[in-house]
């Protein structure tokens, strides 16, 4: 009998630390969701106006993802008329509806040259002959 409450006791231990790990991990997410707009810089890779998206090679987002080359939707699309290949640009993103969408997107003055592609032939020491 005292194996068997011993039993219940042990389950129930284990119960609790599972609800309380599932109500912090929730509240977690929640927290993150709550967070409705986040701001990030980049360089401008391509423009699609007919897709009504915009290509960049942006920086770390504080809070929401890591530096990476994405293309983001953008609304409204007539944001994207004046944007060049090249131009460095400030935006901001919002969900709207499953997606994160750029909803504001202002050049920030600068203008680079896109990346050259560089990589080693195979074979090639780097020596001339």
């Amino acid at each position: 009998m005292q194996v068997a409450m011993a039993s219940k006791r042990e389950l129930r231990g284990r119960r609790l630390v599972s609800t309380a790990l599932l109500v912090s991990l929730c509240l977690a997410l929640v927290q993150a969701q709550a967070q409705s707009r986040f701001t990030g810089e980049g360089r401008v890779v391509a423009v699609d106006a007919a897709q009504g998206t915009v290509t960049l090679d942006h920086g770390p987002i504080p809070g929401f993802m890591a530096a990476m080359r994405m293309a983001f939707a953008v609304q409204p699309v007539e944001r994207l008329q004046e944007l060049q290949v090249g131009d460095t640009v400030r935006f901001d993103l919002e969900p709207r509806g499953p997606a994160w969408v750029i909803v504001t997107l202002e050049p920030t003055g600068e203008r680079l040259s896109p990346p050259r592609a560089a990589f080693a032939a195979a074979g090639y020491d780097g020596r001339y002959s």
